[in-house]
């Protein structure tokens, strides 16, 4: 906390359960969007690695875009924007994605139930919606 200059109450930025925030210090940025966890200051990012083996390295995309373009001096701006700016870039490419899978698997499925309604067409929208209880959602559908 000395280093980076923050204080305790802001650490639970980067925990996991905390929704998506950019808080910005008097010397440092933090961020916490999806997977990525950090750290922003004028000399360097702190990134915290909340995969585990059975994951996808999540976080592998961001520090090789962060390597490579924060090595370049191209850009004018300070390296906390640049930095915080990669980021941002990461975690939109990575939202672009999920959203077409969802919508590559949500369409074929919201099109079955519109045809043919039935429980388990319900059921299967239900888990890419990703619902958790849907014995709420079917007892609606079933009335």
């Amino acid at each position: 906390m000395q280093r980076v200059e923050i204080h305790a109450r802001d650490l639970h930025m980067v925990d996991p359960l905390t929704p998506s925030t950019i808080l910005g210090r008097e010397k440092a940025i933090l961020v916490n969007l999806e997977h990525i966890k950090a750290i922003i200051t004028a000399e360097e990012v702190l990134l915290r690695d909340l995969t585990n083996d059975d994951d996808d390295n999540v976080i592998s995309p961001v520090v090789d875009e962060l390597k490579s373009r924060l090595g370049k001096q191209d850009d004018e701006s300070p390296f906390e924007f640049r930095a915080l700016e990669i980021a941002l870039k990461v975690i939109c490419s990575f939202l672009d994605d999920r959203a077409a899978e969802l919508e590559t698997a949500a369409y074929p499925r919201l099109d079955e139930l519109r045809s043919k309604p039935s429980t388990s067409s319900l059921d299967c929208v239900h888990k890419l919606c990703g619902y958790r209880n849907m014995d709420h959602h079917v007892g609606i559908w079933k009335t």
